[in-house]
C-alpha cells in the first residue's frame, strides 16, 4: 500500500506543478493579448484622431469654398442686373434713333472738292478724277 500512496503523492505533486505552470504560462499568454489589443486600440485612436483633425479641416476648407460661392453668385447676379440696366438703356436710344427723320439729300451733279491745305499744307488741294483723288499742288 506504501506503493500506491507514494504514487498518488508525486501524481498529485505532478498535478499541482503542472497546475501551478499552466496557471502562469495562461497569465503570460493572456497578459501578452491583452498588451496588443490595448496597443492596436490606441493605434486605432490615434488614427481616429488624425482622420478627425483632418475632416475638420476638410470642413473649414469647404466652408470657406462655400462662402466664395455665396459671394461670387451675389457678385454675379448683382453684375446680371447691372446688365438688365444697361441693356434697357441701351435700347431706349436704339428706339429714338429708329424713329424717321428729315432725310438729308445730297447733290450728286456737283463734284466735292475738298482743300486739304490745312492738314498736308498749303499749297496741296484735293480734286476728283475718273480713277479715284488725285492730288496736286497750286
Amino acid at each position: 500500500m506504501s506503493y500506491i500512496k507514494h504514487n498518488v503523492n508525486m501524481s498529485l505533486l505532478f498535478l499541482v506543478l503542472f497546475t501551478a505552470t499552466s496557471l502562469v504560462g495562461a497569465t503570460v499568454f493572456f497578459q501578452h493579448k491583452f498588451d496588443s489589443m490595448v496597443n492596436a486600440y490606441n493605434g486605432q485612436i490615434a488614427q481616429m484622431n488624425n482622420l478627425a483633425q483632418e475632416l475638420d479641416l476638410k470642413q473649414s476648407a469647404l466652408q470657406d469654398a462655400e462662402k466664395d460661392i455665396a459671394l461670387k453668385q451675389a457678385r454675379e447676379d448683382k453684375l446680371n442686373q447691372i446688365n438688365q440696366k444697361l441693356a434697357s438703356s441701351v435700347e431706349q436710344p436704339k428706339e429714338t434713333l429708329a424713329q424717321p427723320t428729315a432725310a438729308v439729300t445730297v447733290d450728286k451733279s456737283k463734284p466735292v472738292v475738298r482743300s486739304l491745305a490745312t492738314s498736308v499744307g498749303e499749297g496741296f488741294t484735293a480734286r476728283p478724277k475718273k480713277n479715284g483723288w488725285a492730288f496736286m499742288t497750286a
